[in-house]
């Protein structure tokens, strides 16, 4: 007797055992998890520039602008959002998935080093000599 003569001469033992893996199948199914927005860790970088006693104002126009001109010609940039307060701009720079954190790191760097002849000359921290470069290798950024 070989396995496809037990289904042969028992129909009915057949057909409940088809509906049975067939309703644990759906029943199972059901059950697993589903994520409308999955987990992505972004390239994220962050760059922040002090100037006691500038308003935010200032720290946009002098600060922030002449860096954001630069970043948004590095290749792979997807998002820049500056923030900027009292005495301190901060800009965030995210990166497509394509593109590595070291490779963007170095790209950043140079930015910097070319948007040096726009920043004030009385700086006291310059973003890439003595103010280093955090970067955060973990983010969670949904975008719509």
């Amino acid at each position: 007797m070989n396995f496809s003569e037990l289904f042969i001469r028992r129909p009915i033992m057949t057909l409940l055992l088809t509906i049975s893996i067939t309703v644990f199948g759906i029943q199972v199914f059901r059950q697993l998890p589903v994520n409308d927005l999955p987990a992505v860790d972004y390239p994220v970088i962050q760059v922040s520039v002090t100037y006691p006693g500038a308003s935010p104002e200032t720290m946009a126009n002098t600060c922030a602008t002449p860096l954001e001109k630069q970043f948004l010609q590095i290749p792979g940039l997807d998002l820049v959002t500056p923030t900027n307060q009292t005495g301190q701009s901060t800009l965030v720079l995210q990166f497509s998935l394509d593109k590595s954190l070291g490779d963007a790191a170095t790209d950043v760097q140079a930015a910097i080093s070319r948007a040096q002849g726009f920043l004030p000359t009385d700086l006291p921290q310059p973003p890439p000599s003595r103010r280093p470069i955090r970067t955060i290798s973990r983010s969670s950024i949904s975008r719509w």
